[in-house]
């Protein structure tokens, strides 16, 4: 065989390669328009008919949660729903439903190592929170008070994934306090999927055999074995770090200004008070 004939057997075979690449892109394109759009319509929908529903009804749900620091956080309410409209340019919705306690709850740190932890885990999930250290007489610290501002927020994103020809779940704060993602696949969405789906977001069934076979991330550390998951999830928790290091230099000025205001007024005293002395307002999420 000739160079030149070389040449045009491998032309051939990118030729070849390239005309099936697009009458896959098509049949994707078609697959997406014709079953993933339809049935992310049908989702929305269902899930609009179900939060008008419950917030009439207003079911007194109990719910519980372990939350990191303090334990179980107990006497919840599952009962206020609110659903997205339809994002038609990412092809995505949310369901935000909010869990409110009858009280707000404090508990306390003793280590200082502790705090900063803590309050990123509490920045990171976007549980509402107040905090303050205490400090003695010379400025040292002597322990971190956390307030819990009653209420967990549980987030449910639908969004529709090209690639895949599925849809995509991710799910905050539902069963446990972290993030879940689900693939679901569209032909499985019948309208029995979706009172079994109902039903588990309801918690009137606590079956999570509706959404487990379908789950690709879980709780924060443990990620998909799909490289274009795990580079997804990357870049979420770098974003989402960069957010907490915002949060944490605006407390540290807030701190930083308050301990001014309070070492200066404590140098006008004339005696000093025994005892801890709030060492900083409680700093909002």
């Amino acid at each position: 065989m000739s160079f030149l004939d070389q040449l045009k057997q491998q032309a051939a075979q990118v030729k070849a390669k390239e005309t099936a690449k697009g009458r896959n892109e098509e049949q994707l394109k078609q697959k997406f328009e014709e079953t993933v759009l339809p049935t992310m319509n049908k989702l929305h929908l269902y899930m609009h008919e179900m939060t008008q529903q419950l917030n009439y009804i207003k079911p007194d749900t109990q719910v519980s949660y372990d939350i990191k620091g303090y334990g179980t956080y107990a006497n919840l309410v599952q009962n206020e729903y609110i659903l997205g409209s339809y994002d038609k340019e990412k092809n995505s919705f949310f369901v935000r439903i909010f869990c409110h306690a009858p009280r707000k709850v404090r508990f306390e740190l003793t280590e200082q190592d502790a705090v900063e932890p803590q309050k990123d885990y509490f920045w990171r999930n976007n549980i509402p929170f107040k905090w303050g250290n205490v400090i003695d007489k010379r400025q040292r610290f002597l322990k971190a008070v956390f307030e819990l501002q009653g209420q967990v927020i549980i987030e449910l994103t639908f969004s529709a994934d090209y690639e895949r020809s599925a849809i995509k779940l991710n799910a905050r704060n539902f069963a446990e306090i972290g993030v879940k993602d689900y693939i679901l696949p569209p032909q499985e969405i019948t309208t029995a999927f979706l009172d079994k789906l109902a039903m588990y977001i309801t918690r009137m069934s606590d079956d999570d055999a509706v959404l487990k076979p379908h789950e690709v991330g879980s709780i924060w550390g443990r990620i998909s074995d799909d490289p274009k998951e795990k580079l997804r999830l990357q870049i979420l928790e770098e974003m989402k770090a960069k957010r907490v290091e915002e949060l944490k230099a605006k407390q540290a000025e807030a701190e930083k200004a308050a301990a001014t205001k309070k070492a200066a007024a404590t140098q006008t005293k004339t005696k000093e008070k025994k005892g801890g002395l709030l060492g900083g307002l409680f700093g909002k999420k």
